[in-house]
C-alpha cells in the first residue's frame, strides 16, 4: 500500500474518533506534542523506524514518554500504530491529521519566507489582507532564507508566490540565454 495512503487513513481515524468522542483539540495538541518529539528527538525516531527494536519495547518507552503527556485516545493510538507496525507513518499521520484539522475549522496554512523577519505592522496587513481574500483564519508560519536576496515568498496551501530577488534574477538569466 501507498505510504501516504497508509497516513491519510490513519490520520483520518484518529480525526474521526476525536470528533466522535468531542476531545478534537485535546487530541490536536498531543499529535503537535507528538510532531515536536519527532522532530526535536532524532533518537526517538530511529527508535520507532528500527526493526530491530521489539513493538513490545517501543510501546513501553512511548507509554513511558508520554503516559502524563498525552490524552488517553491518542496514546492507545499510539500504541495501535506500534502493534500494526505503523510507527514509521508517525511524522506523516501528524502532518495529515493537522491538514485535516485546518480544514475543518477553515483555517489556511501560510508560509512565508523572506530575508529579514517580518514587522508586526506588516505581518497584520498580511494576515488581514489573506483573511479578506479567503474569508478565513491565517495559520502564519515564517522562516528566513538569505538566498532570496531580497524580497519574499508566500506560500498559500498548495500555492507558491515567489515575488524574490533571486527568482527575477533567475528568469532575467534564462531570458538572456
Amino acid at each position: 500500500m501507498n505510504e501516504s495512503k497508509i497516513s491519510v487513513r490513519y490520520a483520518k481515524a484518529l480525526f474521526s474518533l476525536s470528533q466522535e468522542n468531542n476531545i478534537l483539540p485535546a487530541v490536536k495538541n498531543d499529535v503537535n506534542e507528538l510532531q515536536e518529539v519527532c522532530r526535536e528527538n532524532s533518537e526517538f525516531v530511529a527508535m520507532l523506524e528500527s526493526p530491530v527494536v521489539k513493538t513490545s519495547q517501543k510501546q513501553l518507552v512511548c507509554e513511558q514518554i508520554f503516559r502524563n503527556q498525552i490524552s488517553e485516545t491518542t496514546l492507545t493510538f499510539l500504541s495501535l500504530l506500534i502493534s500494526h507496525k505503523r510507527e514509521i507513518f508517525l511524522e506523516n499521520i501528524c502532518r495529515n491529521f493537522t491538514d485535516l484539522y485546518r480544514n475543518h475549522l477553515g483555517i489556511k496554512a501560510v508560509s512565508i519566507t523572506s530575508v529579514v523577519p517580518l514587522q508586526e505592522q506588516e505581518r497584520t496587513k498580511l494576515i488581514s489582507n489573506i483573511k479578506l481574500q479567503f474569508g478565513c483564519e491565517v495559520e502564519l508560519t515564517e522562516k528566513m532564507d538569505n538566498s532570496l536576496i531580497g524580497g519574499f515568498v508566500l506560500q498559500i496551501d498548495d500555492k507558491l508566490f515567489d515575488a524574490s530577488l533571486s527568482a527575477k534574477l533567475q528568469k532575467i538569466k534564462q531570458n538572456l540565454s
